[in-house]
């Protein structure tokens, strides 16, 4: 039901899409929808809210009726056109989001609202402005979460749909299973073979064929206490579930091969520093604090330490040039501190052992806890 409903309404929006460039003008655009679509549209939206809320229970796609009885349309192929259509649709007119003044909500919402099966869904409170026409913002709303669910088919553990970045429509990455059969059968080929298949199938056989005796080379007999006939089904499931992992792995080879790459940039909000930093590297320190991109973090055992060392230069395992070069960077660095803390400076904090941020170093003499 759900294949051929959207079977046929792909071929109404290409209709429509070729009327409704004839019909636009500058001065008024034409409807998002006409009024089959506007019918249609609701009952889409459902099926597609449900297969959101319940991916389980349609993945793989069911097929009810066997091969040769009724008509078979590819699901996802025609979902995937019908999106793909709908999202060349102009909707530029239309305003769309969450800080506007008139809410939009669409009737089937609120026919299946607290519908037990749709709990899950996603809530959204899209809101349009008070000089658009309600009717035109649902059906585009209408549009937004079929793109929702499209972009959600992309990102499941096995993606039911495909995104082609460059052509920027989607594909189906499944295929149901009549439709597979179909495209791997060979009587497809030969009309003659199925027949002949009947034939031999209806063929009567003699009684003298059924006889008491085992046939030991049969391939369902059991054999020193070895079920062949199970061994066989198990060998059959074996090779369903290594195939379906290949498939899989394609699918996700085929993903990353037309996706783009992105890259991403971490860039640190905090810095820490310690004593060798204000010693070593004072200039940079104080262009970081003038830039104000990051958060100057000092712990308060860090400015005792520099209060330490501007008031000596007596080093046991140092040169007495180096001592005082370290002296002198000290109380430079102090200095800065202290400026810093007198402007209130709020890119530059102290911070305790405890972690406790301090908003004056007037007082920092930390007292270690046993």
């Amino acid at each position: 039901m759900f294949g051929l409903l959207t079977e046929q309404t792909s071929l109404i929006i290409e209709r429509h899409l070729k009327a409704r460039s004839v019909i636009s003008n500058a001065d008024k655009p034409a409807p998002i929808f006409n009024s089959w679509l506007r019918h249609v549209f609701p009952s889409l939206k459902i099926f597609t809210d449900w297969m959101t809320c319940n991916a389980n229970s349609f993945i793989p796609l069911p097929d009810q009726l066997p091969a040769e009885f009724g008509p078979h349309p590819d699901i996802l192929m025609s979902l995937a056109k019908v999106i793909n259509l709908i999202r060349t649709i102009d909707r530029t007119h239309i305003q769309l989001g969450s800080n506007l003044t008139t809410p939009v909500i669409l009737e089937e919402d609120i026919e299946l609202s607290g519908f037990y099966p749709l709990l899950t869904l996603p809530a959204d409170t899209l809101q349009t402005t008070s000089d658009t026409p309600l009717d035109e913002a649902k059906d585009c709303k209408r549009i937004v979460r079929l793109c929702f669910f499209a972009d959600y088919l992309c990102g499941l553990k096995q993606p039911v749909f495909i995104y082609n970045v460059q052509q920027k429509t989607y594909h189906p990455a499944l295929k149901s299973v009549i439709h597979s059969e179909r495209s791997k059968s060979p009587a497809n080929d030969n009309p003659n073979s199925s027949i002949e298949h009947e034939f031999h199938r209806s063929e009567p056989t003699s009684p003298l064929s059924n006889s008491n005796s085992t046939d030991q080379s049969s391939p369902d007999t059991i054999i020193n206490g070895i079920d062949m006939k199970e061994l066989k089904l198990k060998k059959r499931q074996l090779e369903h579930q290594l195939a379906e992992k290949q498939k899989q792995e394609q699918v996700v080879k085929d993903i990353l091969n037309t996706s783009r790459l992105i890259e991403i940039e971490v860039i640190p909000r905090f810095i820490v520093l310690d004593t060798n930093c204000f010693v070593n590297y004072l200039p940079i320190i104080f262009k970081l604090i003038r830039q104000g991109r990051f958060i100057i973090i000092i712990p308060l055992i860090v400015i005792c330490e520099l209060d330490k060392l501007s008031v000596t230069t007596i080093a046991d395992d140092d040169s007495y040039e180096h001592a005082e070069m370290v002296r002198r960077q000290s109380i430079q660095a102090v200095k800065m501190i202290e400026e810093c803390f007198a402007s209130k400076e709020r890119r530059v904090q102290a911070m305790t052992g405890e972690g406790t941020v301090l908003d004056s170093i007037q007082f920092r003499n930390e007292v270690k806890k046993n």
